[in-house]
């Protein structure tokens, strides 16, 4: 049973809403949005008893006279109250670029009734994004599965990736690619690769924010060793209360010498850290402040 016959049922007798004063209609069209199907055509041509019958079920806006239909301002109104009310806006507007812009701006679900061609457009697509990025699911398959499109919607939006297809979703390689470009993303990437401690660490050696959304990951003080020795610059993304910890200072100038300059201010002079760096590489002298005679002996 449809939407409609149900709803019909509900009503009952409409000669009230067709015999009944304005106020009676407006009234009973915020209940039952489908009722200005049987209202006096001046009640239909009213642009607040439509408007009250759009908030309450959007494809009511069939009913309204043709004249708020090709109404650009009132349309984009409706359409910002319910989507659906796009589907019975004048062919005039609806095939009018500038207006579809305008009418996923006001609410990105219209894209769902947008005519194909939108759908597969990409500046109508992204303009739906801007406030919701699950919105590109109602793009078409060749956008979703357009690699630089997805990279462009994902830099603007991350949680649309959700929305991308499987085989991008699946594609190892190019999801290091979305999150080397747009860290947060990883959020939104299948728990294969999310939860995928090598898939991490290769994707932080490019960039090491992305770490920032690695989850529990920065828990465990060898990950973020191994996160270290890849890529120095992820020092700063180790949790705070393990960074104010000097064995795991000294742990992590081994590992990487260039990790210096991004160790805790209470480090950057100590004796052990220093030497620590020295020993896992002679280049270290150089970050290290020119180490003076006698921290040869120092013990880490």
């Amino acid at each position: 049973m449809t939407y409609e016959i149900w709803h019909e049922m509900v009503l009952g007798d409409m000669s009230q809403v067709h015999d009944g004063p304005r106020n009676y209609v407006l009234e009973f069209v915020k209940e039952n949005g489908l009722a200005l199907k049987y209202a006096k055509e001046e009640m239909k041509a009213d642009e607040e008893i439509v408007r009250a019958a759009v908030s309450h079920y959007g494809y009511s806006y069939e009913f309204a006279a043709d004249a708020l239909k090709m109404d650009r301002a009132f349309a984009l109104d409706c359409i910002g109250l319910k989507a659906a009310a796009l589907k019975h806006v004048s062919a005039d507007l609806t095939n009018n670029r500038r207006f579809m812009i305008d009418a996923v701006r006001r609410n990105d679900r219209a894209l769902k009734f947008a005519a194909e061609r939108f759908k597969a457009d990409p500046t109508v697509v992204l303009e739906a994004m801007m406030d919701n990025g699950f919105a590109l699911q109602y793009a078409a398959e060749s956008l979703r599965s357009d690699r630089n499109f997805i990279l462009q919607a994902v830099e603007e939006t991350p949680c649309s990736f959700n929305c991308a297809v499987d085989e991008l979703k699946n594609d190892r390689e190019y999801c290091q690619q979305v999150i080397v470009q747009t860290p947060t993303a990883l959020r939104f990437l299948p728990d294969c690769f999310r939860l995928d401690e090598s898939f991490i660490l290769e994707a932080a050696e490019q960039n090491e924010a992305v770490l920032e959304f690695a989850g529990d990951f920065l828990k465990d003080d060898e990950f973020l060793l191994r996160a270290i020795r890849r890529n120095e610059m992820a020092m700063k993304h180790v949790p705070e209360h393990v960074r104010h910890q000097r064995e795991f200072t000294i742990l992590a100038a081994q590992e990487n010498h260039y990790v210096l300059p991004f160790v805790d201010k209470d480090y950057k002079a100590d004796r052990g850290v220093l030497r620590a760096a020295w020993k896992s590489d002679d280049a270290s002298f150089e970050h290290a402040m020119n180490i003076p005679a006698g921290f040869e002996d120092v013990d880490v």
